[in-house]
């Protein structure tokens, strides 16, 4: 994986450990990320994401790993 940054608000910490939730075929999919920094809205994530992932930024408390999901795109 190349360095991304993501929305700050997209992680969840859970344990010790950063995650994020992307779309994976119409269901969201839990991947473990690595952290390098943490500035404001933005976060540089170095691990455990591949180029083309969609990261999930809203609704992340309603998420469960593999669960349906209607990907709705912001205007």
């Amino acid at each position: 994986m190349k360095q991304g940054i993501v929305i700050s608000t997209a992680v969840v910490q859970d344990n010790g450990k950063s995650y994020v939730y992307v779309v994976d075929h119409n269901q969201d999919r839990c991947k473990e990320v690595t952290i390098a920094q943490q500035e404001g809205s933005q976060t540089l994530v170095t691990s455990g994401l591949i180029d083309g992932d969609s990261v999930i930024t809203s609704q992340l408390p309603l998420l469960k790993d593999n669960a349906q999901i209607t990907v709705q795109q912001k205007s």
